[in-house]
Parts: structure tokens; C-alpha cells; sequence
């Protein structure tokens, strides 16, 4: 009983720590990306948000133009306010790798349902810790 709870401690550990830094590397490719992506002009072709107004997450979708190919990409965010309205031309900062992979400099980004995993392995490295802590203070 106390190895498999020693291996619940362990993978929670790990798993608490995978959300972590999983957490770090979102809030960081914003301005990764702009830093290090191509600035390229886009033209935004829809804006909304997910379940309407106050519904915790805004998108937009634009269309680019970069190395004579035309992306049309989603982008979006979790906060209310895409900032900008259909028809505007913002800049966007493409990867250079990748070129779908696309940040705004209001925060809006293309992988954004990346956002969703973070929250979910701390929560199951916590989970994960609660289940072995009373096994392993029953045994000691």
C-alpha cells in the first residue's frame, strides 16, 4: 500500500510541475512570438466571444498574407474583449516555423486552447497528492 501511494506522491509531483511550467510557457508566447515572429499586416474578418458578452474567453479570425500563401487563422484569448472590431487591419506576428502559429499584441494568440491544459494538470497533481497523503499518514 505505501508504494503505490509513494507512486501517486511522485506522479502528482510530476504532474503538478508539467502544469506549472506549462502555465509559464503560456503566458510567455505572447511576447515570445512578437519578439521573435514576422510582423505582417492582417485583416480581421470576424470578432466574438464564447457564449456571449462576460463569457470568459474572446476570438477573432483574420486573414494574412506571408510568403505569397494566405493563412486565414483563429486567434483567441480568455478575456471578454478582443479590442478590435471586423475590417480593422491589426499586425500580427507570425512564427517563422510555423507559419499558422500567430500572436496580436493585445494578447490574442492561435493556439489558445492551449490555455485549457495548465489548470488541469495542477489539478490533477493535487488530486493525485490528496490520494496518497492519508495512505502514506496511515502507514507511518
Amino acid at each position: 500500500m505505501r508504494r503505490v501511494a509513494l507512486g501517486f506522491v511522485i506522479a502528482g509531483v510530476v504532474v503538478f510541475v508539467l502544469g506549472i511550467a506549462a502555465a509559464v510557457d503560456w503566458y510567455t508566447t505572447p511576447a515570445r512570438r512578437m519578439r521573435e515572429g514576422v510582423p505582417v499586416p492582417a485583416l480581421v474578418e470576424r470578432v466574438g466571444t464564447w457564449g456571449g458578452a462576460n463569457s470568459g474567453g474572446a476570438w477573432i479570425r483574420v486573414r494574412y498574407e506571408i510568403g505569397g500563401v494566405t493563412h486565414r487563422v483563429g486567434l483567441g484569448a480568455h478575456f471578454d474583449d478582443a479590442g478590435v472590431a471586423a475590417g480593422e487591419v491589426i499586425t500580427v506576428y507570425v512564427d517563422r516555423a510555423d507559419p499558422e502559429r500567430v500572436a496580436a499584441a493585445n494578447g490574442l494568440v492561435s493556439d489558445y486552447r492551449r490555455a485549457n491544459l495548465p489548470p488541469l494538470l495542477v489539478a490533477a497533481g493535487i488530486i493525485a497528492l490528496g490520494i496518497a497523503g492519508p495512505r502514506l499518514r496511515r502507514r507511518a
